[in-house]
């Protein structure tokens, strides 16, 4: 009997010192991979406020779908929170994404992820085995707008103001159509069918980062698209022309992340 629960300890020790598992129900985001030796500890997933740290003494709060997952080291030599953040911060860099602040302790950047506004927060947990690491990743997606805009609406704006900018989304860098804008591409074609006389001009411009001329062809890829789209609807490839503008004519400023998401726009102009 003694032998029995002398056993018994002996494999929950093992278990405690050895590889701890996952929290059941826990996963690593998609848009990290995990760092080697290092465990889901915790997670949340739900809409909440995320206060994100912007300078000494300064935080924004922003409100959407926050992921938080916490991760503990396990075994081995431990990685430096430098190792750390420059991992997670490569991935955002890789996406057009920006640091917006920094310290021995937390991280916090920028960057749009599928089509829409995302905020990460990397934020080291002080432990007493100061050459240990344990740390959270908080991912914050902004509720993007839904633009429910009809074919009267449009083709309203179109006559009265002669054009009419749509926030259709597309695969980041890419020119495919998120599924959730093909509404927008069924009201475009409703909007041609209802007026067989009216003409557009399909018009793709992009905010200011990155490469002009890239930018530029991207534009043009995307008016393209919408183009293409609303004529598989049914509609006279006569009544449609496409051009893309690039970062040539922005709407907002492009100095901030709200100007840039503006200035990411296709625009439908009365011909």
């Amino acid at each position: 009997m003694k032998l029995t629960f002398w056993l018994t300890g002996l494999c929950i020790l093992l278990h405690i010192c050895g590889n701890a598992q996952d929290m059941e129900g826990c996963v690593d985001h998609p848009l990290f991979s995990r760092m080697p030796n290092f465990y889901l500890y915790d997670c949340s997933d739900n809409y909440a406020a995320l206060n994100l740290q912007t300078g000494d003494e300064d935080f924004q709060s922003h409100e959407g779908n926050l992921n938080y997952i916490e991760y503990r080291f396990n075994e081995g030599k431990s990685p430096s929170w430098l190792q750390v953040t420059r991992n997670h911060e490569n991935v955002i860099l890789k996406l057009g994404g920006k640091k917006i602040y920094s310290n021995i302790e937390v991280s916090s950047y920028s960057l749009f992820y599928n089509g829409q506004e995302t905020y990460v927060q990397l934020y080291r947990i002080l432990n007493d085995e100061l050459d240990v690491i344990h740390y959270s990743v908080s991912i914050l997606m902004k509720e993007t707008m839904r633009q429910d805009i009809t074919a009267g609406e449009m083709y309203t704006t179109l006559c009265n103001v002669g054009a009419v900018a749509l926030d259709i989304h597309f695969e980041t860098g890419k020119s495919n159509i998120a599924p959730e804008s093909m509404s927008i591409i069924d009201e475009l074609a409703g909007m041609m069918k209802a007026n067989p006389a009216l003409k557009v001009s399909i018009q793709g411009h992009t905010d200011n980062v990155g490469n002009a001329a890239s930018n530029k062809t991207l534009s043009q890829e995307r008016a393209n698209a919408v183009s293409a789209a609303i004529i598989s609807k049914g509609i006279d490839k006569s009544r449609l022309s496409a051009v893309g503008w690039g970062q040539e004519k922005p709407c907002a400023d492009n100095m901030t992340e709200e100007g840039r998401a503006k200035n990411r726009r296709v625009e439908i102009v009365k011909v």
